[in-house]
């Protein structure tokens, strides 16, 4: 495992490098982080927007507003990983009316997803533990900027 720069972006990659090696089977944690993402999205899109919000578009909800923030968050970071989250923003606006339709469900499928994800991710642990679980739910967030990271060291 290379090192990275001693910034507080380094110090970050280098937990969740530590927390990827830590995994039996990495395909099995990359899946676990994908359902968590959308389990977390899901469970912001059922909270209530104030009518404020509503007025403005019926697309602007609490998981938007996160997509966006992640966006101008990574933009600050780096360009090719702002636009690389573009995409995901744009599914969830496109699937917005279907998820609105859901709206009741919605508590339900998003606790589905994360537990999901957190059952799969501590089926793939070498050793199993609650703090290692705990590690995955805080460090998930940081799997593109971990994915960008190394993309980025392999051109180099």
């Amino acid at each position: 495992m290379e090192s990275s720069p001693q910034t507080a972006l380094g110090h970050w990659i280098d937990r969740y490098d530590a927390l990827f090696a830590a995994r039996r089977l990495p395909w099995l944690h990359a899946l676990a982080t994908v359902l968590l993402a959308l389990g977390v999205l899901t469970a912001l899109w059922a909270l209530p927007v104030p009518d404020a919000l509503r007025r403005i578009s019926v697309l602007l909800n609490w998981s938007t507003l996160l997509l966006i923030a992640l966006i101008v968050y990574y933009f600050i970071l780096s360009l090719p990983l702002a636009l690389a989250l573009v995409p995901i923003v744009v599914a969830f606006g496109v699937s917005g009316g279907r998820l609105a339709a859901l709206t009741p469900q919605l508590p339900l499928i998003a606790a589905a997803l994360i537990t999901m994800a957190l059952c799969l991710d501590l089926a793939g642990m070498r050793r199993k533990s609650a703090r290692s679980l705990a590690e995955f739910v805080q460090l998930a967030m940081l799997a593109p900027l971990w994915l960008f990271h190394h993309a980025v060291q392999r051109r180099d």
